[in-house]
């Protein structure tokens, strides 16, 4: 957590540099003028330029306002291309393209998910389908269920329809062949019946019909549009807790039935750390066995909170239990 804290800090005033400028507007938002912008995480940045000419330009400034700082930019990682050839950042494909029946300017720009990270979430999905044959189908559902709604949820601010429709196929498939292959001397028609159905409107849905577990979809994710914070608005602000409590519980919808329903119980709060718990850290159901903060002493209560701080209120149980054996 430290390295993207101090980039932070150590980046601090590039964009001056740049000579890129922000003007609020009336909505609130602040949006870049003039013939630069950029969009920087932590050290991972982006500066879109007009020109190749101003680009080279760009290069030599940030070339040169690093090395005062003992910084230098990643030679594997920084090139100029144009946005018709498109580029990856972040997990995500940056591509312009002609769109001349939707677009008043016949150009439109994607961001969607990019190649290198669809095959990594397939290699996730396929090292969790090699295990299959060795444990009962419901854990496996459930395993698959955790990668595709986590990924779905983390891509589905972009233009990721196609995405989602083309590793449905691929999970389909996938699961077809698991199927077929567990039952070698079945026919087809006795595997469909058995492994797959209609659920929730959608069909070819793959499930246990023991446990009744259900495979999850990517295209049941919804495909949500990123909103934009308002101004340079701060967490840290205290007038505006009520503006951040609101993006918080809105961005809370990929989370789980579950996970919401604890969440609107602690009033969105970790009991531990008594921070929002939409805020990107990952989160955990605790299941609480003796007093810790936000519980009670009854068996089978359960709380929600930050994976961090579930490590260390599971740390420091296991101590009092030491502790008290060799008292």
């Amino acid at each position: 957590m430290a390295s993207p804290l101090l980039a932070n800090i150590a980046l601090h005033g590039l964009d001056e540099a740049l000579g890129i400028r922000r003007r609020t507007g009336r909505d609130g938002h602040s949006r870049i003028v003039g013939n630069r912008a950029w969009v920087r995480y932590a050290d991972d940045f982006v500066v879109f330029c007009e020109t190749k000419e101003d680009a080279e330009q760009v290069v030599e400034i940030l070339t040169t306002w690093l090395a005062e700082r003992g910084l230098s930019l990643a030679q594997d990682k920084t090139r100029i291309v144009h946005l018709d050839e498109g580029f990856d950042f972040l997990g995500f494909n940056v591509r312009r393209y002609r769109a001349r029946r939707t677009s008043r300017t016949e150009l439109v720009t994607l961001i969607t998910p990019s190649r290198k990270t669809v095959m990594k979430v397939r290699d996730k999905l396929k090292a969790i389908w090699l295990t299959a044959r060795h444990q009962p189908l419901s854990k496996t559902i459930l395993m698959l269920n955790a990668v595709v709604r986590g990924w779905a949820n983390y891509v589905r601010g972009s233009s990721c329809a196609k995405a989602f429709s083309g590793l449905d196929h691929w999970m389909y498939q996938t699961a077809m062949r698991f199927a077929t292959k567990r039952h070698r001397n079945k026919s087809r028609r006795w595997v469909v019946a058995r492994y797959f159905g209609e659920c929730g409107g959608y069909r070819w849905v793959f499930r246990d019909h023991g446990t009744d577990a259900v495979l999850r979809k990517f295209s049941q994710t919804t495909v949500v549009r990123h909103v934009l914070v308002r101004g340079r608005s701060s967490p840290d602000d205290a007038t505006l807790a009520t503006y951040w409590e609101k993006r918080r519980k809105a961005r809370s919808s990929g989370l789980s039935s579950n996970h919401q329903r604890l969440a609107r119980a602690q009033g969105w709060k970790c009991p531990v750390c008594g921070e929002a718990l939409e805020n990107e850290e990952p989160l955990c159901i605790y299941n609480v066995k003796s007093p810790v903060p936000g519980g009670n002493d009854d068996d089978g209560s359960t709380i929600l909170m930050h994976l961090f701080c579930h490590q260390q209120a599971h740390r420091k149980q296991s101590e009092a239990a030491s502790g008290s054996q060799h008292a």
